[in-house]
């Protein structure tokens, strides 16, 4: 029996090293579909990320996927006064809001926090958004509890990679990041915008159910409960999306119904049409919507006394 054992043990450790070895060489050739590597991303998160270990306090934080980092310019809002930090990323759900809370909001210490929730963002597994926090944020306890939460292959083998080159590399160590890349230019304090920004031609969608992950919800509660531990304040906002998407969301009264019941919940209100004059694509602002939004927030801010004096 002990020599059974000790043969399924030296297998495991074999196989453990094997697998490792494989992943080193061929995680980062784009040769392994399973994994998803993407150090320097166009959104900009490692830039981010150590930005945001020497930045607080802060006056506001902004959470939420692309539709907050490509919507609360940081630059409008330091304008006005505030200190502001973006840490919005790509296809940020609450389970990776959730990770990067429990890494930065003691350094950052809002005043207030400004959370971005999008319908199709609370219905969307979250894999891009872990890959990307993976790859370009230290690894830590809480986003390897991610990576083993998700059971994905992709997840775990990228998880697995930016371990090692993470680890026994350096790779954020010696790492620097374009300002622009990929047509995306970075502003300090987290804010990512298109210097050549496409022209949007909305076309019409099918009508379409909003179906909320029950994994998103009880993310965005635990991500509720750590700013009430701390005490700091929080909103959720939804940004608008173009009218074609808008109108599309069979159920959208449902959807603002459960926001409603996390805290404050704030909607804002559509742009006018055509939803070419205010957007890049269904869901993104570009620069003249960006203002208007930015000016909405600021205004809903000081209506409500959410910052104190």
């Amino acid at each position: 029996m002990r020599k059974f054992i000790s043969k399924i043990v030296l297998f495991a450790i074999v196989a453990a090293s094997g697998f490792l070895l494989w992943l080193s060489l061929l995680g980062g050739t784009g040769l392994l579909r399973t994994v998803n590597y993407r150090l320097g991303n166009y959104g900009h998160l490692y830039t981010r990320a150590s930005e945001a270990a020497g930045y607080g306090p802060v006056d506001i934080l902004f959470l939420g996927s692309s539709h907050a980092y490509r919507t609360f310019d940081t630059r409008y809002f330091d304008s006005l006064g505030y200190r502001t930090f973006n840490l919005g990323s790509s296809n940020q759900t609450p389970v990776q809001t959730y990770v990067l809370l429990q890494q930065y909001l003691i350094r950052l210490n809002p005043k207030l926090v400004v959370f971005e929730v999008h319908p199709d963002i609370m219905a969307y597994d979250g894999v891009e958004g872990a890959v990307d926090l993976l790859s370009n944020v230290p690894i830590t306890p809480a986003s390897a509890s991610m990576a083993l939460d998700y059971r994905n292959l992709k997840v775990f083998n990228t998880f697995c990679y930016s371990l090692i080159r993470q680890w026994f590399c350096g790779a954020l160590d010696h790492f620097e990041e374009d300002s622009i890349v990929e047509g995306w230019a970075y502003v300090p304090g987290g804010f990512v915008y298109i210097p050549q920004e496409p022209v949007f031609v909305p076309d019409s969608i099918p009508l379409q159910d909003i179906q909320v992950l029950p994994e998103q919800v009880q993310s965005l509660s635990k991500c509720l409960d750590l700013l009430r531990h701390h005490d700091i304040p929080f909103i959720l906002v939804e940004v608008p999306s173009s009218h074609a998407l808008s109108q599309s969301y069979a159920n959208y009264g449902q959807y603002t119904d459960l926001m409603a019941t996390f805290g404050p919940f704030y909607q804002l209100p559509l742009l006018p049409t055509p939803d070419s004059l205010y957007f890049t694509d269904l869901d993104h602002l570009n620069h003249r919507g960006v203002q208007i939004v930015c000016s909405q927030v600021a205004d809903l801010i000081e209506s409500q006394h959410l910052l104190a004096p």
